[in-house]
């Protein structure tokens, strides 16, 4: 056959590859719009309640940095408590945000998530002593997708490495 020449498909080939595509994105998006609705995370707290800015800050930064803490499963089967970026946009664990975030786990003696997250990246460290960038369920995508629609990611898919 000539490179200049055409391959034509015949219609029903057409139809199929039509219909197995559809299909696919049908179940791609009906998994995203069966999760549940993003509601918000955030805690009422009244500045007049606190006796000082400094302590509703510490209030604010306590109660976001708890709220990013769950169970997360592992390709090897394990469940660990791990800290996460963000319920939104960012259900996955990032080492250097964890590196940054561990100080405050540490001072609220959340000593577990710690250990668990830190292991978690251990888990996944290379002869050479590399450590993956982030510990993620999904690409990035499928997250831009879940987040339009306003839609929670799922946490039981496996976390695997980046």
């Amino acid at each position: 056959m000539n490179s200049q020449e055409k391959v034509h498909l015949p219609s029903f080939a057409k139809g199929v590859i039509a219909g197995v595509a559809s299909l696919i994105a049908y179940q791609y998006m009906r998994a995203i719009i069966t999760q549940p609705r993003l509601t918000s995370r955030a805690m009422s707290s009244n500045a007049a309640d606190f006796d000082t800015v400094e302590t509703h800050a510490l209030f604010i930064a306590t109660e976001n940095l708890r709220s990013a803490i769950e169970r997360r499963r592992l390709p090897n089967n394990k469940t660990r408590q791990i800290l996460h970026a963000g319920y939104r946009n960012f259900r996955e664990s990032w080492a250097r945000d964890f590196g940054f975030a561990a100080f405050g786990l540490l001072a609220l003696k959340e000593f577990r998530v710690v250990k668990d997250t830190l292991e978690a990246f251990l888990d996944h460290q290379k002869m050479d002593g590399q450590l993956p960038v982030k510990l993620h369920a999904m690409g990035a995508p499928t997250r831009f997708v879940y987040s339009l629609l306003e839609r929670e990611q799922p946490t039981e898919i496996p976390l695997r490495i980046s």
